[in-house]
């Protein structure tokens, strides 16, 4: 499976073309358990962004987002800053990350004494 998924990734788009990833990439991942996708990033269209929210709806992913800003480049100035992720987007994530934490911590306690 983690040849798979190593091939999948090979296969996404490293140019910044996010029109090129379709529902059926998105939803072959989300069912090798990807938890999120990136909805709000300063290369994606309105088209794309509300095409990502869509995907992350019907599959049940968490929504992330942001500049990707590396600093200025190609004599460009910085670019962070210009999009703004909802504050629900963050709640959600916190939600995830309590959940994350709070199924680890009872694995630990449940597991039989050696």
């Amino acid at each position: 499976m983690t040849r798979l998924i190593k091939a999948v990734i090979r296969k996404l788009p490293r140019n910044g073309k996010a029109r090129s990833i379709n529902y059926n990439v998105v939803k072959s991942l989300a069912n090798f358990g990807l938890k999120g996708i990136e909805v709000w990033h300063t290369k994606h269209s309105a088209d794309e962004t509300d095409k990502f929210k869509k995907m992350a709806g019907k599959f049940g992913m968490l929504m992330t987002g942001g500049s990707d800003c590396h600093g200025a480049m190609n004599g460009a100035p910085p670019i962070m800053g210009n999009i703004k992720v909802p504050y629900s987007a963050v709640i959600e994530l916190k939600k995830y990350k309590n959940n994350l934490e709070n199924n680890h911590s009872r694995l630990f306690t449940t597991l039989p004494k050696i």
